[in-house]
């Protein structure tokens, strides 16, 4: 979800450099909340973490999310939003599993019904990666 959400903002910005620094924001958001997870791409780097933190935590809540927005956001408005937007779309996604995410203030986890690695999942990230092919055939 992070490369296509990067593909629509690709286009925003002016000058190469601005757009492949909006792309690395908007990838690294939608990877960092796996930070505390050893087996994702990036927690496998961070695997201490896993022993602070536990998976869907503090790094899936809105705190962190608002934590990481407002210090990229310091340094440039455009970084901030698209890190914004790659930390959103990785918790939403999430919020879609069985295993969900923990919302603030609530006991209940908002959850949907796919599980992880299950065919439901396969045709989501099957109908995105159509719609990364399809967005690529128009930008160039």
């Amino acid at each position: 979800m992070g490369i296509l959400l990067s593909l629509f903002f690709y286009k925003i910005v002016s000058g190469p450099l601005e757009r492949v620094l909006i792309v690395i924001f908007l990838l690294t958001g939608s990877l960092l909340p796996d930070i505390d997870e050893p087996k994702s791409f990036i927690g496998r780097y961070f695997k201490f973490l896993n022993s602070f933190f536990r998976h869907r935590g503090f790094f899936h809540s809105l705190l962190f999310v608002s934590l990481i927005t407002i210090i990229i956001t310091s340094i440039n408005r455009f970084y901030g939003l698209a890190i914004f937007i790659g930390l959103l779309s990785h918790i939403i996604l999430d919020a879609l599993t069985k295993e969900g995410i923990k919302l603030p203030f609530r006991k209940k986890k908002l959850k949907g019904h796919i599980k992880v690695g299950s065919w439901k999942e396969k045709v989501l990230q099957s109908s995105i990666i159509i719609l990364i092919l399809i967005k690529i055939f128009f930008i160039f």
